[in-house]
């Protein structure tokens, strides 16, 4: 019975963390934290210690699957139909976000120096420069596959794991910020796996040597890490408004700013948990 219970619990972990990794501007690294399971969670997305932590892979692993495949056909569908308010409901989550990453860079660093700000704007270039390059709606569906896009998404969903590890990032609103968003989570709502391909490979990638980076990086160079990551955030806004701009007065802009406000709210709510 407590095997039971503790598969049980692991599950909804599971539902919670694979909820997190969908929703643009929410961390499931400080999920992770929050339900007292970070260890558990770099070690099994990095592969690391799989007798230790089988069952919680398991258990977990699965309401991570039935999670991300379920909400993928929501947040899809939202998207498609709601581009404006879906947009801004991204913004609002990622700058409620903004306060723990530049806490996590504060506490870090100790004291700011140039070299931090320097970090920043680093960030921030290299979110320009690859939404540009990437050259592709947020709010687009890709779902032919050829040679571009299969380098596009395994470079793409390599970032997006690699951020998945940090507390206080999101690997979604990366893949957000780069225009493969929609895409992935389109080819899972629509099992096409020509493009599934790609993306499982990408994040293996990014899992196995994100999780040993990360940690190598967070280490010893927390401060300057951090400041990178801020301007990463900071620079998705960016790509995340251009396509629905110029915005006009209407009940779908009201909306759309009342969505900000509420995901805001949310989001730096659920970061000072």
């Amino acid at each position: 019975m407590k095997k039971f219970i503790n598969g049980a619990v692991n599950f909804f972990k599971g539902v919670v963390l694979g909820l997190a990794n969908i929703v643009p501007g929410v961390s499931g690294g400080t999920m992770a934290v929050t339900m007292n399971c970070y260890d558990e969670y770099v070690e099994t997305l990095g592969l690391r210690k799989l007798k230790k932590n089988l069952f919680f892979l398991l258990t977990a692993g699965a309401g991570m699957l039935v999670s991300i495949w379920f909400f993928s056909m929501v947040a899809s569908s939202l998207i498609e139909r709601y581009a404006v308010a879906a947009a801004l409901t991204f913004a609002g989550l990622i700058v409620g976000s903004m306060p723990l990453i530049f806490s996590h860079a504060r506490r870090a660093a100790g004291k700011l120096s140039l070299s931090h700000f320097v970090g920043f704007a680093m960030g921030i270039g290299i979110m320009v420069f690859m939404a540009t390059l990437s050259g592709v709606d947020p709010t687009s569906a890709v779902r032919e596959l050829d040679i571009t896009v299969f380098g596009w998404l395994v470079a793409m969903m390599a970032l997006a794991a690699f951020a998945m590890i940090i507390p206080g990032v999101s690997g979604s609103l990366i893949m957000m910020a780069m225009g493969a968003y929609s895409t992935i989570t389109t080819a899972i709502k629509e099992f096409n796996w020509p493009l599934l391909a790609p993306i499982a490979i990408g994040a293996v990638i990014g899992l196995l040597l994100g999780s040993r980076f990360v940690s190598f990086m967070l280490k010893k160079f927390g401060g300057m890490t951090y400041s990178v990551i801020l301007g990463l955030v900071f620079g998705s806004l960016i790509p995340i408004i251009m396509p629905i701009l110029p915005l006009t007065f209407g009940m779908e802009t009201l909306v759309g700013a009342g969505c900000f406000a509420a995901a805001a709210g949310l989001s730096y709510f659920c970061s000072k948990k």
